[in-house]
């Protein structure tokens, strides 16, 4: 599958990784009572789930013709990035390890495939309706 680009494209992908920027910085912000805006479990792995969905959505922001192939790749080293820095913060000083981390870093990386999955689609619907 191929996702070619458009405005539509881009501005979709920018729009959802700035609210996942601004609801992760909303709640590590208001440390007091953040309860209201997500659970201590959720604000505790939230830059990770965060993190793992919006990067790889960057992809969609340029103006080329990405492959799903590419994308799937792309969200994989990601991944890998995340999972490498949780495992590297064991010999870290004052930085911890959680198991919480890499599970909402591998569900972020899975998000980000299913939007990226609905851009693809598009296109191929898109593509369809013009043929």
């Amino acid at each position: 599958m191929i996702s070619y680009p458009s405005t539509v494209r881009r501005a979709l992908a920018g729009l959802i990784m700035a609210s996942g920027a601004a609801y992760t910085a909303a709640v590590k912000l208001t440390r007091v009572d953040s309860a209201a805006l997500a659970p201590e479990w959720l604000a505790g792995v939230l830059p990770n789930l965060v993190c793992g969905a919006v990067v790889p959505l960057a992809a969609f922001l340029s103006g080329r013709v990405i492959r799903f192939r590419d994308f799937l790749l792309f969200d994989a080293l990601i991944l890998a990035g995340l999972c490498g820095y949780e495992v590297a913060q064991i010999w870290m000083p004052r930085r911890t390890f959680d198991w919480g981390d890499l599970w909402a870093s591998g569900a972020g990386a899975l998000a980000a495939i299913a939007v990226g999955a609905g851009f693809f689609l598009g296109t191929c619907r898109m593509v369809r309706k013009q043929g």
